[in-house]
């Protein structure tokens, strides 16, 4: 299996779904489980933007709190596929 590091909350939106597209600059044929893994850097401006509309909603419909994310760790895991 693949992984690939994400800030917070990019990370845990993605793993519940709330997030449905990262771009890159580089490409890859892989497709298939991609584990997710929350970065230990976690900026003052992306704390901040959790506490907006709509990361706000789609951490606590999750479960999150916008400052107890986990950060340093594989949280979850996604299907990477062609978007077309």
């Amino acid at each position: 299996m693949k992984y690939i590091s994400l800030w917070q909350p990019w990370a845990t939106l993605m793993v519940v779904g709330a997030k449905h597209n990262e771009t890159r600059s580089w490409k890859t044929n892989y497709r298939g489980t991609l584990g997710i893994h929350a970065a230990k850097y976690f900026p003052g401006s992306n704390r901040e933007l959790c506490l907006e509309e709509p990361f706000r909603t789609a951490l606590e419909v999750a479960g999150y709190r916008a400052m107890d994310l986990p950060l340093g760790a594989l949280i979850g895991t996604v299907e990477l596929s062609l978007d077309r």
